[in-house]
């Protein structure tokens, strides 16, 4: 829309704005119109500064972690907390999330589901 028609169009659109949604209605006759869509500019640096020293000493952590072993016996000790924790991780940050919830729920029943015994005759040794 050009011209006479365009000034007449934009000041017939009433507009609501929240942070949710934008509304506009227009009241009256065009044939065609034009809606552009501007992105919200932000100042991330201050989100990104935070996100790359989180990284960091998340990093830093875990290598002084494994340098000492405290990470592989934590991980011995504990299994099923770090297998709730990958699929956690997973359902909150990689795709398909379904698979996040999936795993949670292997590692909650193989922690709780009781496990069946080896079959063996009484006086053998059970097989490896």
């Amino acid at each position: 829309m050009t011209g006479e028609g365009r000034g007449e169009a934009e000041s017939s659109w009433p507009r609501s704005a929240d942070n949710a949604q934008t509304l506009a209605r227009y009241a009256g006759h065009a044939d065609s119109i034009t809606l552009r869509y501007a992105p919200v500019e932000t100042n991330g640096w201050l989100a990104r500064l935070a996100a790359v020293l989180t990284i960091g000493l998340l990093a830093a952590g875990a290598v002084v972690l494994v340098e000492r072993g405290a990470l592989w016996h934590g991980f011995a000790r504990w299994p099923h907390a770090f297998g709730v924790a990958l699929g956690l991780g997973w359902w909150l940050f990689l795709r398909p999330s379904g698979l996040g919830l999936l795993i949670v729920l292997a590692v909650l029943a193989a922690q709780f589901l009781p496990r069946r015994a080896a079959k063996h005759r009484v006086g053998q040794a059970p097989r490896a």
